[in-house]
């Protein structure tokens, strides 16, 4: 599993409400992970966004905080819902309402990765795509909560 689900690069004086979210740049693939899938280790990375978070390094010098996903996208994507869980990937998922990045394989547990090549071969069991969410998908939106917040009362501060 990736040691953290996030990290949070704060300013040494936070003074804007601004904050600066890298949900994709998450490079710690577990060494279980790597076993399963189908993919070499510089084909699976091509679901990061390669180096945004050194691009945004910076926020801190100016006041704000930047939040990094530990997880790989590939592995975990935080930037979706929960419960856009893919059906044709996890067992025990019945087909839900039409949403188009479940039906193209980018799913809060991806089937696939950039040009639609497949990560696994066979299915995730529920309990599994449940614990990445437990473990990944979930600390790294509470810690997002608390930024918000923070964000809000230094607004409320300004007015």
């Amino acid at each position: 599993m990736p040691e953290a689900s996030y990290q949070i690069i704060r300013p040494a004086r936070r003074d804007t409400s601004v904050i600066f979210a890298s949900p994709h740049s998450g490079r710690d693939y577990p060494r279980s992970f790597l076993g399963r899938t189908l993919l070499c280790e510089h084909t699976i990375r091509s679901s990061e966004d390669a180096f945004v978070d050194k691009l945004f390094m910076g926020a801190s010098a100016m006041g704000a905080p930047l939040l990094l996903a530990g997880a790989p996208r590939a592995f975990v994507d935080v930037n979706r819902s929960a419960d856009e869980l893919d059906p044709a990937l996890i067992e025990g998922v019945r087909r839900a309402a039409q949403n188009p990045r479940v039906a193209s394989g980018l799913g809060v547990i991806p089937r696939v990765v950039a040009n639609g090549r497949a990560i696994y071969r066979g299915k995730l069991t529920r309990g599994e795509a449940e614990r990445r969410i437990r473990a990944y998908w979930e600390p790294y939106h509470a810690a997002l909560g608390r930024l918000l917040q923070e964000s809000h009362e230094i607004g409320r501060a300004h007015v």
